[in-house]
């Protein structure tokens, strides 16, 4: 079974092939879910200002609920939906305030979700689906693919992106 193993890797050409469809306006729009420090839940849709090897970045007001969700309880979850690609990617992780000398006009600041997990469900035109669960362990990605209709090769088959 052929799989990538670096989550962000995967991210990149599933995030390429999004920007790259006509379909998609936004493809660094995604929903952020945050708690408060007594684990109140709240969602919101943002856009992803960047992401590498250390994570994925946005700008937030640290004045804002988010902001304070985010001092207070420092983990979130963040969720990429591709509806025309049948695609979507979740990522959990530690947040942190990311040391920026960008100066932004409302008072905005950088954080970065480190992801500890992320999962890529891609559906195929059965209305089966494909899933690969990564988990960061001992500072390495490990992998397992969840209910793949596609054994010989899950989830990056369909992409028009080689691997």
């Amino acid at each position: 079974m052929t799989t990538i193993q670096d989550p962000f890797k995967l991210f990149s050409l599933w995030y390429e092939e999004a920007k790259a469809d006509d379909k998609i306006n936004d493809a660094n729009a995604m929903n952020l879910a945050t708690s408060s420090w007594n684990g109140v839940p709240s969602n919101r849709m943002t856009l992803l200002d960047s992401f590498n090897n250390e994570g994925f970045t946005f700008y937030s007001d640290p004045q804002s609920r988010r902001g304070e969700e985010l001092s207070d309880n420092p983990r979130a979850s963040l969720c990429f939906s591709w509806d025309s690609l049948k695609r979507q990617i979740r990522v959990e992780g530690n947040v942190v305030l990311v040391d920026n000398n960008k100066e932004t006009p409302n008072g905005s600041v950088l954080y970065n979700v480190v992801p500890t997990n992320v999962e890529f469900w891609q559906q195929n035109d059965s209305e089966s689906y494909d899933k690969i669960f990564y988990r960061l362990e001992n500072s390495k990605w490990e992998n397992e693919v969840v209910d793949a209709q596609n054994a010989e090769n899950p989830l990056i088959g369909r992409s028009k992106i080689s691997a």
